[in-house]
């Protein structure tokens, strides 16, 4: 059946594909479906807003004071994160080359 055999003119005929599997009616209807229902899904619209009155709030030095807050803790953790990374990389380096270059121990050092 995977025969070749060269015709007289030097040209190997394409083998017949064998038969794919068959789309039935129920597996469209429900294609139809979803896709109907993610775009319905989509197009319902959002929530109703309101801005907040600026005027009215009271806590402008609360929400100052933490905002400044969070800003100060995020510099130490950026600080530390970038600095476990580098040396995480480094240490994966490392194994790759002392292991005589066995990807899978330089992937299972990154990947913690």
């Amino acid at each position: 059946m995977n025969e070749r055999r060269i015709g007289g003119n030097g040209t190997v005929p394409c083998p017949l594909v064998p038969a794919t599997h068959q789309r039935t009616s129920w597996s469209k209807s429900i294609a139809f479906v979803l896709i109907v229902t993610v775009m319905g899904l989509t197009m319902i619209p959002a929530g109703v807003t309101f801005a907040q009155d600026q005027a009215s709030s009271s806590d402008g030095s609360d929400s100052t004071g933490i905002q400044v807050a969070s800003w100060l803790a995020t510099i130490p953790y950026c600080v530390g994160k970038s600095a476990f990374a580098l040396a995480g990389s480094v240490v994966g380096g490392l194994g790759y080359a002392f292991s005589g270059g066995n990807s899978e121990t330089a992937q299972a050092i990154w990947t913690k």
